[in-house]
């Protein structure tokens, strides 16, 4: 079970955006639970970033915007579905539809 932890960790020292990216889609795209905790931490953290003051928030919503999509997908994909149900998976997607206007709008700010 550690691979998971590792799996959805960011990895050490500072990082771009891009590189952040790359980590978290490689990490999502073949373990199911690796997805299940990697889309809960996520969803968390960009989908609650109004409670983020100030210009944090835009930079926080500019790294996470570009994997709303990916995740998304990924949340399709018969392994996840099994593993999560319909059930949690129509959870998890409509979660994501709805917090992405807001997201979308964030990444706008400087």
């Amino acid at each position: 079970m550690w691979h998971i932890v590792y799996s959805v960790s960011n990895p050490p020292g500072r990082i771009s955006h891009d590189e952040y990216r790359t980590h978290v889609i490689e990490a999502i795209a073949d373990d199911p639970r690796v997805f299940a905790v990697k889309n809960g931490d996520l969803s968390d953290n960009a989908l609650s970033l109004h409670h983020t003051p100030g210009p944090r928030r835009g930079r926080l919503a500019r790294k996470y915007l570009p994997l709303a999509v990916p995740v998304m997908e990924r949340l399709q994909d018969d392994d996840v579905v099994a593993f999560l149900g319909r059930r949690g998976v129509a959870e998890a997607m409509g979660m994501w539809k709805r917090g992405l206007p807001k997201l979308q709008e964030f990444a706008k700010e400087q």
